[in-house]
């Protein structure tokens, strides 16, 4: 059994004509070799749109020239930064885009890594995308998602949008509504860092991400308002009604790990006690491990040298 299904646990995949989740591959990235000792790789299904030399930016220099690519068939593109300025780097920096509505396709991924060797993930971006009938919008992950320990940044993610986490930070997620697919998204960009503290730094490697996202870094909770109204009343009194309001207000506007903090800060200790896992957490494992088993299938075969 491989040991995405041995970690996966007993979900099972029911068959249904539409999933209310559908996970998608948005954007990877990895740096590389090229096969063949050229400029940039030619890859199969894509055509050349650019290619030109980049101005220095920064302190330090990394890739004199870029060269992009757009596939024929969809959206995705393809970005190859070569010929690197500095010893420590890379030959090639790959960066692969998702079309809207596929994401990265397997096929698409497979025919791209085929033209480099030695490829070191440095970012996965995966998308969650939620079908209205779920109810999930801005509102419900405010008041039920965990991402872990990312926080939410309140200065970033425009109207109508939310933003956990910061570029230093192992991951970044972003939830809004996309108006292209008429679905909420959740995009998690999981950085270099906690790829390699999930083990995961190859891309035949790439479809064990789906089993360490959920439920660490993806949960959908409620909280046990009448239990944690009875353990503030026990405990603090008559300040534990203004304590359970202030929780409530701190969920609703900034965020359930907001809330979950403030607790925290008032002496309540491991306030996740109080929280109960949703039904939805089933659906995104199923979710997830669709696209884990399309990946395991057709790119856990490509060789990592």
């Amino acid at each position: 059994m491989p040991r995405a299904q041995r970690e996966w646990g007993q979900v099972a995949i029911t068959q249904k004509s539409s999933s209310p989740c559908t996970v998608r591959l948005d954007r990877l990235r990895f740096s590389a070799e090229p096969r063949r000792r050229t400029k940039a790789s030619t890859i199969k299904g894509f055509v050349v749109a650019q290619d030109f030399r980049v101005k220095p930016q920064g302190k330090l220099p990394t890739y004199s020239r870029v060269r992009k690519l757009r596939s024929r068939t969809t959206s995705s593109s393809v970005v190859v930064q070569y010929k690197a300025q500095q010893p420590w780097l890379r030959p090639c920096a790959v960066t692969v885009i998702g079309d809207d509505t596929l994401g990265i396709t397997p096929e698409e991924l497979e025919r791209i890594a085929e033209q480099f060797c030695n490829c070191k993930l440095s970012l996965v971006e995966l998308a969650l995308d939620f079908d209205p009938s779920t109810g999930v919008d801005r509102d419900d992950v405010l008041h039920h998602w965990l991402f872990g320990k990312a926080r939410r940044r309140a200065d970033r993610g425009g109207p109508g949008s939310l933003r956990f986490g910061s570029r230093s930070s192992p991951k970044i997620v972003r939830c809004y509504a996309k108006s292209e697919i008429g679905n909420f998204r959740v995009e998690l960009e999981i950085h270099g860092a906690l790829l390699r503290g999930m083990g995961i730094t190859d891309i035949p490697n790439l479809y064990l991400v789906a089993s360490k996202v959920s439920p660490k870094h993806v949960r959908v909770v409620g909280v046990r308002w009448k239990t944690l109204a009875a353990h503030l009343n026990r405990r603090f009194g008559s300040k534990g009604s203004a304590m359970l309001d202030e929780t409530r207000r701190r969920r609703d506007e900034l965020s359930l790990r907001d809330a979950l903090r403030f607790l925290s800060e008032q002496g309540v200790p491991n306030p996740h006690r109080f929280l109960k896992p949703l039904r939805l957490n089933d659906e995104i494992k199923v979710a997830l491990r669709r696209w884990s088993k399309k990946f395991y299938t057709l790119v856990g075969e490509l060789p990592t040298k």
